[in-house]
């Protein structure tokens, strides 16, 4: 999807995705907590969803570690 959406517009497509642990690792580092995480946003139509939701996009609510 990234090359659909960016490579008409000539921006560098590095395809450098984090992985799981590698967010989690910068989360740990910057003391922030995880409050929620969602990798299951629907952000396609079927049958889209099977080809590109891959759990490269994901929200999550974070906070200060205390």
């Amino acid at each position: 999807m990234d090359r659909v959406g960016n490579r008409r517009h000539g921006v560098s497509l590095p395809y450098n995705y984090w992985t799981h642990a590698q967010w989690l690792s910068a989360f740990e580092k910057l003391s922030l907590r995880i409050q929620d995480w969602r990798n299951r946003l629907g952000l396609y139509p079927v049958p889209g969803r099977f080809l590109f939701d891959r759990s490269l996009h994901f929200l999550a609510k974070l906070s200060i570690a205390t």
